[in-house]
């Protein structure tokens, strides 16, 4: 059986869990009479619960985050037809996201920022079609 609790002498703490610290709250418990029994030997002693550690969010930005940015800019077919080679040729490398993300905050390095808007609404551009390696050239072909 797994113990409920745990002495540190050092610290002078005595660690009990959450299930035997709901379990010592009825008087009738054996938990109950254990935690006395240990109030009683150890009376300098606090008793702690541990608090459970916060799981770290993933900060990553997902392909599917990337291509919905992607879709909300002006030159987005250009641009989305751009991320798709992108995401072709880092099936080469080693690390296909580090790739890929490395050209996505290179091209759009407001990403994390909020979008700023022109008198009609629409959002202004705030990326660099050079640093997404896109030509005028490729820009102004119409698309087939």
């Amino acid at each position: 059986m797994r113990k409920n609790y745990e002495i540190n002498f050092t610290a002078k703490t005595i660690t009990i869990t959450k299930a035997f610290s709901e379990l010592a709250q009825d008087p009738m418990s054996k938990e109950f009479e254990l935690y006395m029994k240990l109030q009683n030997d150890l009376p300098d002693f606090k008793f702690v619960t541990p608090v459970a550690k916060t799981r770290k969010k993933n900060s990553k930005i997902t392909y599917d985050k990337m291509i919905k940015y992607i879709t909300c800019q002006k030159d987005s077919t250009v641009l989305l037809k751009r991320f798709a080679e992108i995401r072709e040729l880092s099936k080469a490398t080693s690390a296909p996201y580090n790739f890929v993300y490395k050209w996505f905050t290179i091209t759009f390095p407001t990403y994390d920022e909020l979008p700023e808007f022109d008198n009609k609404g629409n959002i202004i551009p705030q990326y660099d079609l050079a640093a997404a390696g896109i030509t005028s050239e490729e820009d102004s072909t119409p698309a087939a």
